[in-house]
């Protein structure tokens, strides 16, 4: 019975280390990061986000819901926003920021330039 367990304990560890992001995929993590106004909460669709490691970058545009999402192995990624659509601009100095090696999501606020 002792083995059993000890066997059942190992399984379980060890897929908890293949999933360890959330992600239905072993071996890769999601990383979002939601787009909005800053005065009223309006998701932004259209924001133009990179993803990067040493060795490569990959880009994902936000969607209707402001989410732009990006999945790939669990790396730290440096992240930047490459286009914003007219009318904004980021409400916060940061527009740059590198991730853990987990799936995170993150806020990003803009406000709109009256344009």
């Amino acid at each position: 019975m002792k083995k059993i367990f000890v066997c059942v304990l190992s399984l379980v560890i060890a897929l908890g280390l293949f999933t360890a992001c959330g992600n239905h995929d072993p071996g890769l993590c999601t990383y979002t990061v939601y787009c909005y106004g800053a005065e009223n909460a309006e998701e932004i669709a259209g924001v133009v986000i990179q993803f990067c490691t040493d060795t490569a970058c990959s880009t994902v545009t936000s969607d209707a819901q402001g989410a732009a999402v990006f999945t790939g192995p669990p790396a730290n990624y440096h992240v930047k926003i490459v286009t914003i659509p007219g009318g904004w601009e980021p409400a916060q100095e940061e527009t740059e920021w590198d991730t853990g090696t987990s799936g995170e999501v993150y806020r990003l606020p803009f406000r709109a330039t009256g344009n």
